[in-house]
């Protein structure tokens, strides 16, 4: 014997596969069926999480002041600058070698010209 369902059986189950089909969707998206556990995030979502942790980081006032620390402390560490300028002629390289300033060659006809000014 073959049994009908009535047309009211019939729609309420066509709603219910709907609603499952659905919930099976949402849960597909989070939850890996089979285990059970969270998915795992895209690369591309991952990089975004990243970016946007970065920039909240960088943004921030604890970054910014540990940043002016950090670099009082190598200031204080290193306890000297440098004045530095570049030349080409060498009327300006002999007259900054007289004042102090050490020579470097850099590139074909330029030369760093570099002194130690103490900040202590």
């Amino acid at each position: 014997m073959c049994h009908k369902v009535s047309q009211v059986d019939l729609s309420y189950w066509q709603r219910r596969v709907d609603q499952l089909r659905e919930e099976y969707r949402k849960r597909e998206k989070f939850l890996n069926p089979i285990s059970g556990t969270p998915s795992k995030p895209s690369t591309d979502e991952i990089e975004e999480l990243v970016e946007e942790k970065i920039k909240e980081f960088v943004e921030s006032d604890e970054f910014e002041e540990d940043r002016k620390e950090l670099h009082q402390n190598i200031e204080e560490e290193n306890g000297s600058r440098y004045d530095s300028v570049i030349f080409e002629s060498e009327e300006e390289i002999i007259e900054h070698s007289n004042k102090g300033y050490d020579c470097e060659k850099i590139d074909e006809g330029k030369w760093l010209m570099r002194k130690e000014i103490n900040i202590s």
